[in-house]
């Protein structure tokens, strides 16, 4: 965290490299942080059955290797096929925590729902998923 932090100052903001401590505070802050409640789950609108047979098909098909529970992400990096504008196309997962709050997704924002993300991923092979699987596997990750 404190590597991405420190990165993201730096790198994403263009700001100064930060003051000895401040990197450790911002981690220590962010560590302290709940993450929020899925939508469904504040709406009260939680379809368990559908979430369980989601559960099932994000671990039948492997998205828990590299998104791993209970973080729902990984510290390795991986080549997921898809190509950022400088060709780089080792990435760290992102946690899937929160997924169903952000309007875009993927490395680059290219994909606005969590199908569209999911056609493409990974290495560009579709999951092949029914109507039914998808929406399962979507009330999973909107659940997270």
């Amino acid at each position: 965290l404190e590597q991405q932090i420190q990165k993201s100052i730096e790198t994403t903001m263009r700001g100064q490299p930060p003051a000895a401590g401040q990197v450790q505070a911002l981690a220590a802050y962010l560590m302290s942080l709940s993450p929020p409640p899925s939508i469904a789950s504040l709406q009260g609108s939680v379809a368990v059955e559908s979430l369980e047979r989601g559960r099932h098909i994000f671990n039948e098909r492997g998205c828990a290797d590299c998104h791993q529970p209970p973080t729902y992400t990984s510290s390795d990096v991986y080549d997921v096929g898809l190509a950022d504008a400088n060709n780089q196309s080792l990435f760290n997962p992102p946690s899937l925590r929160g997924v169903g709050h952000r309007q875009r997704l993927l490395h680059d924002g290219s994909a606005s729902s969590i199908r569209e993300a999911l056609d493409v991923h990974p290495l560009g092979h579709p999951l092949a998923l029914n109507d039914a699987e998808w929406s399962d596997l979507t009330t999973f990750l909107q659940s997270l």
